[in-house]
């Protein structure tokens, strides 16, 4: 196969911009290329790769010797300034084509003249994927479908009002149609009503550029070239969802957070066990495919891993070390306990060293991100643990997760969410006094908003919060007494290392008030009702 020109890391012309197709880069999107089943030689082969974004896959069928390969995008066009990247890039002598569309504005024709198309983040910003998809799938040979955010079983829950393109502010009101994702089941079928009769997922977890990275290889064995099929990886965390090995998984904990954790898992294909003390609580979860079990010990008998989130450091200790009944008595040997519930570091030591006393591994891992990020799945998960069982653990967590990261040894995890529950308590705080100023001094305070969440003082919690503060409504979100709990530990952990948290102490003492007037169980953005009634703003929306 004869080499090509954009192997060129830079060259001495005057203004060129270095390209470096070369090295880490070069591996990544081979070995992408590879673990999906493209062959090594494309000789002969046209490849339409739609969602090109950066082009990498288009340079890599190049190089293996595609005779045609046409990259098409728009949505990255602007925002990752793919004109500076197209120039340098033609300097470096690259024949791939390029054009500025989106995949519905192509010509099925077209389309079908290609022996392979890529399917590339695309279905950010079309307002029918699915409809998109099949016009493709019509015409073309070959398929292959691959991003993080296009296959997730449970990503059209992810993305809710947010326009993904310029232009579309009017998406904001009809949601549904512009975020209504292609589930994998929905693509499986509709590949398989327009003639492909392989559809295989390929689910692979593992990837550090790539957290979720998932594709559907697809071919029509009338096609003539042979198949392109995937070829899955032996690595444990590669998965595929018609494995019948799947992920066995207990889930412990039917509450705010534990339910939707256990909602995903069934949706990327686990096979999912449930335990809850309150029994109809399980009911929901059971619906979407769960077992239920009688105990713990139950639950944990039949799978190699244990997932725990429950409020406190008792309910840890009772479903996980309960005599006769905690998942201790019943996960076998070589298992492995994933808590995300938020207790005290010392706690966790000491509940892990049970557990490995018995060959079974521990890892905690704390969670932030709310209701809303269990649901969608975008949780942030800090972890403690061994390496090795962080790496049989980060599979699962992935699934849960959006940004997962192992910072030490068991404990650590509960000792980063120590952390940010002081970090986001301050955070809160001081949100809702800057709002409260703005309304008394006479400032309209949602365009205060829209103005300050522009610079320093933009955060997750001033985009996802600032709302409730401004309605005088706080829905969950995460239970005002379950901060405070946090809080509790924080303190605590605080004196040992004397270590000064005044914020944090004084937050502790609001929320105690707010608890002791029956405001516990709503979201902890009520911290505004304390600075709005301090500053006589009377209950309900600050008007302007």
């Amino acid at each position: 196969m004869s080499e090509r020109p954009h192997q060129i890391v830079s060259r001495p012309d005057a203004g060129a911009a270095p390209l470096s197709f070369e090295g880490r880069t070069r591996r990544r999107f081979a070995r992408r290329l590879r673990l999906l089943g493209i062959p090594d030689d494309l000789t002969g082969w046209s490849v339409l790769d739609v969602g090109a974004w950066h082009g990498f896959f288009s340079f890599e069928c190049e190089r293996r010797g595609a005779d045609r390969v046409l990259a098409v995008d728009s949505y990255a066009w602007d925002r990752f300034g793919m004109d500076e990247f197209l120039s340098a890039r033609q300097r470096l002598g690259s024949a791939v084509e390029h054009r500025r569309a989106d995949v519905h504005e192509l010509d099925p024709d077209e389309i079908g003249q290609f022996d392979l198309v890529l399917l590339l983040g695309v279905f950010y910003h079309l307002r029918n994927p699915l409809a998109a998809l099949e016009r493709v799938a019509r015409v073309t040979k070959r398929l292959l479908i691959c991003e993080t955010h296009v296959l997730l079983p449970f990503i059209h829950e992810r993305y809710p009002l947010v326009p993904f393109f310029p232009g579309d502010e009017e998406a904001r009101e009809t949601p549904g149609e512009l975020c209504a994702m292609p589930t994998l089941a929905a693509l499986e079928q509709m590949l398989q009503s327009v003639g492909f009769s392989e559809v295989e997922t390929v689910y692979t977890p593992s990837f550090r550029y790539w957290k979720k990275f998932v594709a559907l290889v697809t071919n029509r064995p009338q096609s003539g070239r042979g198949i392109v099929h995937a070829r899955v990886s032996s690595a444990s965390t590669t998965r595929t969802t018609k494995e019948k090995d799947a992920m066995k998984i207990a889930v412990l904990g039917m509450g705010t957070m534990g339910a939707p954790m256990a909602t995903n898992l069934i949706k990327a294909g686990c096979e999912v066990t449930v335990y809850n003390r309150t029994r109809s609580r399980e009911e929901p979860v059971a619906k979407l495919g769960a077992s239920r079990a009688d105990s713990p010990a139950a639950a944990a008998a039949d799978v190699d891993i244990v997932l725990s989130c429950v409020s406190d450091t008792p309910d840890v200790e009772h479903v996980l070390l309960e005599s006769g009944s905690g998942a201790i008595h019943g996960l076998r040997e070589g298992g492995l306990i994933i808590d995300c519930s938020s207790i005290a570091p010392a706690a966790t030591r000491r509940i892990a060293d049970r557990f490995r006393a018995k060959g079974i591994g521990y890892v905690d891992a704390p969670v932030s991100g709310g209701s809303e990020g269990a649901i969608k799945g975008t949780l942030t998960i800090m972890c403690g643990g061994t390496e090795e069982d962080f790496a049989r653990a980060e599979p699962v967590l992935q699934i849960i997760g959006a940004k997962v990261t192992r910072i030490g040894p068991v404990g650590c995890g509960q000792i980063a969410k120590v952390a940010n529950q002081v970090a986001i308590a301050g955070t809160f705080m001081g949100l809702a006094e800057a709002l409260t100023l703005a309304h008394r001094a006479g400032a309209n305070p949602e365009r205060v908003v829209e103005a300050i969440g522009g610079g320093v003082a933009g955060s997750w919690i001033l985009n996802n919060r600032s709302d409730k503060m401004l309605n005088d409504e706080y829905p969950l979100g995460f239970r005002t007494r379950l901060h405070r709990k946090d809080l509790g530990i924080a303190l605590d952990t605080a004196r040992e290392f004397q270590v000064p948290v005044p914020i944090a102490s004084l937050i502790a003492t609001i929320e105690d008030a707010l608890i002791a007037q029956g405001y516990g169980d709503e979201d902890m953005s009520n911290l505004a009702r304390f600075v709005r009634e301090g500053a006589g703003v009377p209950s309900g929306p600050m008007k302007a």
